[in-house]
């Protein structure tokens, strides 16, 4: 089999069908569609069992109880027979084409080990005001930013590059990464993107394939500091891993950022991550920018991490001016602090 499509739902009942709906009405239709229920006690398990009672191509499995959105995604690829497979979220929108334009493109173009697409983003509540429109604008618009491989590669510490349910991928290179990590209550698909690069590149349709519903009360929006937090962990772990397997050593590193944000660092990411900081610079002026190269040169440290602010795009330029490479011993992550 080509494709399997996977959807997780907990207690998903208010968008569930249409969901559903947008997938069994696909131009490409020869596929498995795989529903893992994860423990809903509302009307989800009678919509899912009439679906499955409608049409053959439906599998559900039901699990007992709640175990979180990772590894409900996990148990459904796990069964899935298809050698690609796509992530439909429950309560998301995929438009009539999209299977059958992202099977058109792997089949075009023979190396990526994941496909997205660009999304459109629809309100999770009826009544919308205009903040609300902004919060989706913006959602949107940043959602859509990265479109090259090239783009998607190079800002993968930084923040997810593509809409999670948007994505088709090898089930080979999933099953090698180990799937999504239990562990991330958020950025699960961040840390799984980060996995995946290591293996070939991951590409985006510029072409609206996916309806990506947006709740301001949703896990992952309520909060912009959780997101960050979690994302701060994620990519420092995937730094401090890579530098280890390059050089066999712990690597140290410099970190330039607001008070607050290396103040994080320091008190949560650092004991969590285990990553070794020689030290933190808040200053922002040039001579601490100086400081920070004198001592890279000097080999007191493998690399240098800058947390967004006002200047951090500034103090890209200033390092790489220095012969610094970016991803390489450069790295800038997302900072809300």
């Amino acid at each position: 089999m080509m494709v399997s499509v996977v959807m997780p739902v907990y207690n998903g009942a208010k968008y569930l069908q249409n969901s559903i709906d947008s997938i069994l009405n696909q131009t490409f239709w020869d596929f498995e569609f795989i529903i893992v229920n994860d423990g809903s006690t509302d009307e989800t398990t009678n919509i899912l069992n009439e679906n499955q009672a409608r049409d053959n191509r439906i599998k559900v499995i039901h699990l007992k109880e709640n175990a979180g959105v990772a590894n409900a995604r996990n148990v459904g690829v796990w069964a899935a027979q298809g050698k690609w497979i796509a992530i439909q979220d429950s309560d998301d929108i995929s438009v009539p084409h999209r299977l059958e334009t992202q099977l058109n493109y792997v089949e075009e173009h023979k190396d990526p080990v994941a496909v997205g697409s660009m999304i459109k983003c629809i309100p999770g509540r009826y009544s919308v005001d205009k903040d609300f429109q902004a919060y989706l604008k913006n959602t949107e618009k940043w959602s859509n930013a990265l479109l090259t491989r090239e783009q998607i590669k190079g800002n993968r510490f930084i923040s997810t590059p593509v809409v999670n349910g948007s994505v088709l991928f090898l089930k080979e290179i999933f099953m090698k990464v180990g799937g999504y990590n239990k562990n991330y209550r958020i950025g699960e698909d961040f840390d799984l993107w980060i996995k995946m690069l290591e293996y070939g590149p991951i590409d985006k349709i510029p072409e609206v394939l996916y309806h990506y519903r947006v709740d301001a009360d949703s896990l992952c929006h309520e909060n912009d500091v959780v997101t960050c937090s979690y994302l701060m962990k994620i990519a420092c772990k995937h730094i401090n891993e890579m530098f280890t397997q390059q050089t066999g050593k712990k690597p140290k590193f410099l970190v330039l950022g607001t008070k607050e944000g290396c103040h994080y660092i320091l008190k949560t990411v650092v004991p969590e991550v285990g990553i070794n900081v020689l030290q933190y610079f808040y200053l922002n002026t040039r001579k601490s920018l100086d400081k920070i190269v004198k001592q890279f040169f000097q080999k007191k440290a493998d690399g240098i991490i800058i947390l967004d602010s006002a200047h951090s795009g500034e103090y890209l330029q200033y390092f790489e001016s220095k012969g610094l490479v970016m991803n390489e011993n450069l790295f800038r992550l997302w900072n809300v602090f």
